[in-house]
């Protein structure tokens, strides 16, 4: 746990496939075609979870906590929806 490889991810990434590796700590935002970005603002990776069984297969999830929702409770996302800001270290 911890760490998460991701095809759709490493696209976005500008990595070749499998070489972009999501972490905890990293700053992420939302990709447009999902949801407009102004609306969750930056959001802080706080868990990782692969495997997760969906209605598509198995996917890998991220718990992010995003800046501007107003609760501030940390909200599960598919990996392949996020883009990376900045790695944490």
């Amino acid at each position: 746990m911890g760490y998460a490889r991701d095809c759709d991810l490493a696209f976005s990434c500008g990595f070749e496939i499998g070489g972009c590796i999501l972490k905890v700590g990293d700053l992420v935002t939302i990709k447009p075609h999902v949801q407009p970005p102004a609306l969750y603002g930056i959001g802080l990776i706080i868990e990782i979870q692969e495997a997760v069984p969906t209605y598509g297969g198995l996917r890998t999830k991220a718990r992010v906590k995003w800046s501007k929702l107003p609760d501030k409770k940390p909200m599960f996302v598919g990996t392949q929806s996020l883009e990376v800001v900045s790695e944490g270290r």
